[in-house]
């Protein structure tokens, strides 16, 4: 079958014209033709989709090379043969060195359709290879795009020079360690994306890059394959740590396109620091919570003893040592407190708190701790209002607080603990940027006389886990944010560098309807005379109830084992009023009794005892059971609300 052909004649006479034709219709079957003499005309056909153009040289007002001229100036890509019988061997040299892929003399023409055949396929050979060179770089120019987008750092580096110094250093007897020193500096990088050129813009300028070299070098020389480590460099945005990978190739040759990738872990690795410390503090916070607890229930029983020592002494001495005894067992109980702020983790337990006192005691615990060339001053203004608060949250802000104004003063200084009070009409904007609401509120103020708080630090101070201590986890300031905006409170820090820094914490006015009993008012209050089972297994615990429960004077039975209470709730299932029972029992727990007794009581309102504050299942149950939780250690005011309140639940249950 004959190959199709369409042809465009640049020719000033029809009759060498049409024996043209004739001449490659043997070979081809011409579809289309068209025959032009002057410029103008072949301009305006040429860029029609011609196979082929077959032009004279000489022509009244046009000539060949003319129209090879036009035909690349327009960029098409058609084959050109020159087609005459007036042209010296010299032209048509010239003709050929300028572009046009052949020459046929005019009285040769049997050579026509084997020059335009050879022509066609040379064509077709560069518009295929045109269209790989478009492939090739279309695909480049993509790979490019996704190098460039990759975060992780990329680098293609040529070590071949590289090593073969090497090679050539060691057979001239160079030491390895300077061979190996030489060598890297020899390592070119071809190229790097954006991530890799942002990664270490300034440790490039160093020997840093040439550490990582080396150590690709000497994993080469070993015989590894896949390398992959961790190293540690200084740039212009601080220190970072950076994990190299590598695939070394098995043969020397390959070596002039090694690609390497480099990872940012900075932030993984800070973090993992932070998770450590997290956890170390963790365990630190169990060992010393499980410890505090047992000692405090060892100070309850003392201070129960001593309050009937001092509720029964007759002689004077005996009851100001019973009375120093107490106020002995209630600064160790305050201390223990303030110490499990560090440790305990748990919901809040609102109290109406008094600023003043938290500032007092937390100072004569920490006055010891700030150090000698730390001067410590309170500014308490005794106008101010108390606060409904977790106590034991206050007490971590405050001790947060006073250890990172120690920490900026590594000289000494000075640090003044102030209350006050603010009474806000209009919305007030602060420069942190957010506004304080109306209302009452009551300020507690560190301030000190350290290095003071850098702009940009002072924009990221709360976030969780960001620090500027190597040894600090970074949640301090991050936990107090979190504790004041739960208590519907406002932060705000003035700072000027090399001044110091003022800490504010800006609590709302507890309302009266906020303000708890105290001890006297919750004994007056409780009846006499009811009925209260206590199931308790330990013998401390069960001491400082039966003390507090004492005088209130009311029937107490005691139950140890759960087969021991249940007994005691079917003999006294009429008389009993309360049932104090511990979450842990040997053999089951006590919700699951309280549900139990309840059947053989149902009168009877509920306390339940436990360590650790309930959280889900165990608080959902609780308020299915109208039980009132009371924390332990206990104390004699804690127990003696939690049953005045039980009797009131009960109370309203059956009315």
């Amino acid at each position: 079958m004959k190959r199709p052909l369409r042809v465009l004649f640049v020719e000033d006479s029809e009759l060498d014209a049409e024996l043209m034709l004739e001449r490659l219709r043997g070979d081809f079957s011409v579809e289309r033709h068209e025959t032009v003499c002057t410029a103008e005309d072949f301009t305006k056909v040429m860029g029609q989709g011609w196979d082929i153009v077959l032009s004279d040289y000489a022509m009244p007002r046009f000539d060949g090379l003319e129209a090879y001229r036009l035909l690349r100036e327009a960029d098409l890509e058609v084959p050109f043969i020159l087609v005459s019988g007036h042209i010296g061997e010299e032209r048509a040299v010239e003709a050929i060195r300028a572009g046009v892929q052949d020459f046929v003399d005019k009285n040769q023409t049997s050579r026509l359709a084997d020059a335009v055949r050879r022509a066609l396929r040379e064509a077709e050979a560069r518009r295929r290879a045109r269209e790989a060179e478009d492939a090739f770089a279309q695909e480049a120019h993509r790979n490019e795009a996704i190098l460039e987008s990759l975060t992780v750092g990329v680098w293609e580096l040529d070590a071949r020079g590289a090593w073969d110094a090497l090679c050539a250093d060691r057979s001239n007897g160079v030491p390895l360690d300077q061979a190996i020193a030489s060598a890297a500096a020899r390592v070119v990088t071809v190229h790097t994306n954006d991530a890799a050129r942002g990664m270490i813009r300034s440790a490039s300028r160093g020997s840093q890059l040439r550490r990582v070299w080396t150590r690709l070098l000497l994993d080469f020389m070993a015989g590894e394959r896949h390398v992959q480590f961790t190293e540690a460099m200084v740039t212009a945005e601080g220190s970072v740590h950076l994990t190299i990978s590598a695939r070394l190739p098995k043969q020397v040759d390959d070596l002039s396109r090694l690609i390497v990738t480099m990872v940012d872990v900075s932030k993984q690795r800070r973090l993992e620091r932070a998770l450590h410390a997290s956890q170390r503090m963790e365990a630190i916070g169990q060992l010393i919570t499980g410890m505090a607890n047992d000692f405090n229930e060892v100070l309850g029983l003392i201070g129960t003893y001593a309050r009937r020592m001092e509720a029964a002494a007759i002689d004077d001495n005996v009851r100001v040592d019973a009375t120093a005894t107490v106020e002995a067992v209630e600064r160790g109980t305050a201390m223990i407190q303030q110490l499990m702020a560090f440790s305990r983790r748990q919901p809040q337990t609102l109290e109406q708190v008094a600023l003043n006192d938290v500032v007092s005691k937390t100072r004569r615990l920490l006055s010891s701790v700030l150090g000698e060339d730390i001067d410590l001053v309170c500014e308490l203004n005794d106008k101010v209002l108390d606060v409904r608060m977790d106590r034991t949250q206050l007490d971590q802000i405050l001790m947060n607080l006073l250890v990172n104004a120690r920490d900026a003063m590594p000289y000494g200084g000075r640090i003044v603990i102030g209350t006050d009070h603010l009474d806000v009409r209009d919305p007030i904007p602060d420069p942190a940027g957010f506004t304080i609401a109306p209302g009452r509120y009551t300020v507690l103020s560190v301030r000190d006389t350290g290095t003071g708080i850098r702009p940009e630090v002072m924009r990221r101070m709360f976030e969780p886990f960001y620090t500027t201590k190597d040894d600090a986890s970074g949640m301090g300031l991050a936990t107090i944010y979190g504790i004041v905006k739960q208590s519907n409170g406002y932060v705000s820090v003035d700072s000027v560098p090399r001044k110091g820094t003022t800490m504010r914490i800006i609590l709302p006015v507890a309302r009266r309807s906020d303000v708890p009993m105290e001890s006297g008012v919750v004994v007056a209050r409780v009846p006499a005379g009811e009925t209260v089972l206590i199931v308790d297994p330990d013998s401390l615990s069960r001491e400082i109830t039966l003390g507090a429960l004492g005088q209130c004077r009311l029937n107490v039975l005691v139950a140890t084992t759960v087969e021991e209470a249940r007994a005691l709730a079917n003999e006294h299932q009429e008389d009993i009023d309360v049932i104090v029972t511990d979450v842990v029992l040997p053999g089951a727990n006590g919700l699951q009794l309280s549900r139990e007794l309840r059947r053989a009581c149902p009168r009877a309102g509920f306390v339940v005892t436990s360590r650790f504050r309930p959280t889900g299942p165990i608080a959902d149950a609780l308020t299915r059971e109208h039980a009132m939780f009371v924390q332990k250690p206990i104390s004699p005011k804690d127990i003696l609300s939690g049953v005045l309140h039980a009797l009131r639940a009960r109370d309203r249950r059956v009315a």
